[in-house]
């Protein structure tokens, strides 16, 4: 496996891993600002909409774009914008505003991610280096949840959020290092 594709699957593995200390327990954060179980679906909704909507716009555009390798850093970097706003929200339409920032990142760094990583794949071994990414996905996945509970539990969303940014912090200096992989 080439050493651009461990990179590139440490890096989405760590957004994700913030994305998913989030996920199993959003409709608890969502109540805690005032907000509903419906309110919690909206809110997740407002953010898969923007995600699916602006994903083929900007796909269409990365299909041109030389070094995709700058765009998972701006979707890095939008993901700590967003995930540190988690501080600041105090009602329901500033987690709207906040789940647009972070769908813009998701829709950014997806084409870029799985255009690299294809692209990268070796003869013969798509398969197999794909079932690599699934598997750390799911797994990354699972371990998040858990974690995720435990720290809220433990310490509140605050610390939640604080980890979460500095973990797209991570990615982001993951994706800066593509850029010396690639030239």
């Amino acid at each position: 496996m080439k050493k651009i594709l461990n990179r590139l699957i440490f890096f989405t593995a760590l957004i994700l891993f913030a994305n998913y200390l989030f996920t199993p327990i959003y409709a608890m954060f969502v109540a805690r600002i005032g907000g509903s179980v419906e309110t919690a679906g909206f809110a997740y909704a407002i953010y898969s909409i923007s995600t699916a909507v602006l994903i083929l716009i900007i796909g269409k555009w990365e299909d041109h774009v030389k070094h995709r390798e700058n765009l998972l850093i701006a979707a890095s970097f939008l993901s700590f914008v967003g995930f540190s706003a988690y501080l600041f929200v105090n009602n329901v339409t500033q987690l709207f505003l906040v789940q647009i920032v972070l769908g813009i990142a998701t829709a950014i760094a997806i084409p870029a991610f799985d255009s690299m990583y294809s692209e990268n794949l070796d003869k013969g071994k798509h398969a197999s280096e794909w079932s690599i990414w699934e598997s750390t996905n799911y797994l990354t996945t699972s371990f998040a949840a858990a974690a995720g509970g435990l720290i809220v539990g433990a310490f509140g969303f605050n610390v939640l959020f604080t980890l979460m940014a500095l973990l797209s912090l991570g990615a982001l200096a993951i994706a800066i290092t593509l850029t010396r992989l690639k030239n």
